[in-house]
């Protein structure tokens, strides 16, 4: 666990990094990754998840792994098969879940995610990305707190 804040500049280049890498639909630097990684798990533990979900690709299940790890925490896959989405393992009812994802550039995900979630009896209680969110995002969230690695005036962390 990383118990010295990350300088900003540092931190600022570890996502711009990973953000070419997503974009090039490459895995990433590790280096960027880890560091990305267990900054958003540092914010995370204010909202005590118990579980840690994303969708199933590679970009989100790599930030995953090092989120969890961090936390140590399971992770819960979200996959998706002809339209249907189904959780896998499915979390315990009653969990608090740590919503992760690379990006979530594509906002019309997460109320179904949320929905999906809630029909587990699982409560959203952050939603985490490694690049910044977009102002549609941050109003798809609904109030639930949004965790970044880099945080923005408009994006809480």
């Amino acid at each position: 666990m990383n118990t010295h804040p990350t300088p900003a500049s540092q931190l600022a280049a570890a996502v711009d990094e990973l953000h070419q890498a997503v974009t090039a639909d490459r895995a990433g630097a590790a280096a960027a990754v880890e560091l990305v990684s267990t900054t958003i798990a540092d914010a995370l533990r204010p909202y005590t998840p118990t579980v840690v979900v994303v969708r199933d690709n590679l970009d989100d299940g790599v930030l995953a792994h090092v989120v969890s790890r961090e936390l140590d925490l399971p992770t819960v896959r979200i996959y998706e098969d002809s339209g249907l989405l189904s959780l896998s393992p499915p979390p315990a009812p009653g969990a608090r879940v740590a919503l992760l994802a690379a990006s979530w550039h594509d906002m019309s995900a997460l109320p179904a995610l949320r929905l999906l979630l809630a029909h587990a009896q699982a409560e959203v209680v952050a939603v985490a990305a490694a690049l910044p969110v977009t102002d549609a995002v941050l109003a798809a969230v609904d109030g639930t707190p949004v965790v970044t690695a880099a945080a923005s005036s408009r994006t809480p962390r």
